[in-house]
């Protein structure tokens, strides 16, 4: 594998990766001590990471005993980055499936590179909280769909990406979070996502989405209203009303097919929810060509674009829709 370079001049070697697995609840890994570099990241679900970072003695070989021990919870939205001679543990929740993504890496060679970024590589951060405004939160999503890649062109793109995340990881420079509750988006918007393609379009109890995201209940309530000015099942509502739209708008399905795509077993009912939101029938959404007829919220739109991941959730606004 060939060692790209970006304008740092910092080179990886690829060892494993990227890849995606899914845990079952309670799963368990390690302990395992890294002979390489590792980033991980939470596609769904949350895990327990302790490290131990042992204490480097000349002429002394590192051992369990000594050093530092670190917990961490990882959730979506979290960027994780261990280091050869660190030992991990992981425990992966217990009320449902999780899912992250990981690749290793060597520096080449390691010597030159580590001094190419700030101090030596014991001393770099291990996690980041990704924000809606952070590079690495896309980079990230790249580095997960890459292995899909053609193969000729794969290899090269997955170096140059996972040296670029190392050096705005360690680093920057990186936009500062905006202050709020924003930091959680991304993980709402990828939680969402993940279930959705796993069992479905449908409701999600507020209990399962605050666990997958690991918030409170409580807390995840504060999140989306000050977000998005709703509660989350209000939010989950708007976002399957949001991909109903656009199945009306770019689709011949009927109305009975939209509402099972959209979860929802009675077509009466999902055409009473549907007016509820946008004022209309769902037949006369698909006819609507006037002036006056409502939307969803902006703010719901951009998260309902994370969800499916290409944008096409949001319904376009026709020449004469209200906006």
């Amino acid at each position: 594998m060939t060692s790209p370079t970006i304008s740092s001049g910092l080179g990886c070697v690829v060892d494993a990766g990227p890849s995606t697995v899914e845990f079952p609840p309670g799963a368990t890994f390690g302990p395992r001590r890294l002979d390489d570099f590792e980033l991980v990241w939470v596609l769904s679900g949350s895990a327990s990471c302790t490290i131990h970072l042992p204490v480097e003695e000349p002429d002394k070989e590192p051992d369990d005993e000594s050093g530092e021990r670190r917990r961490f919870e990882l959730r979506p939205g979290m960027l994780l980055l261990s280091r050869p001679g660190m030992t991990d543990t992981y425990r992966w929740r217990d009320d449902g499936p999780s899912r992250h993504a990981y690749v290793h890496f060597s520096l080449n060679p390691p010597s030159l590179d580590e001094r190419r970024l700030t101090g030596s590589a014991q001393a770099w951060p291990l996690l980041r909280t990704l924000t809606a405004d952070d590079p690495l939160e896309a980079l990230c999503r790249y580095l997960t769909w890459l292995p899909s890649a053609p193969e000729q062109s794969r290899e090269d793109a997955v170096a140059a990406t996972v040296a670029l995340v190392v050096q705005l990881f360690v680093d920057g420079p990186l936009p500062q979070a905006r202050p709020g509750p924003r930091q959680h988006v991304a993980g709402i918007g990828a939680w969402l996502g993940a279930r959705w393609q796993q069992r479905g379009v449908g409701p999600v109890p507020v209990a399962e989405l605050a666990a997958g995201v690991g918030l409170s209940a409580g807390h995840l309530s504060r999140i989306c209203r000050a977000e998005w000015s709703i509660g989350p099942a209000e939010l989950v509502e708007q976002l399957r009303m949001s991909r109903a739209a656009s199945l009306l708008r770019r689709s011949n399905l009927g109305v009975a097919e939209v509402a099972r795509a959209c979860g929802y077993v009675d077509p009466f009912h999902f055409s009473r929810r549907f007016r509820r939101c946008f004022g209309v029938a769902p037949r006369e959404f698909r006819d609507h060509t006037g002036p006056g007829l409502r939307q969803v919220d902006d703010a719901v739109l951009a998260l309902a674009a994370r969800v499916t991941g290409d944008g096409s959730a949001a319904p376009p606004h026709p020449a004469g829709l209200a906006d």
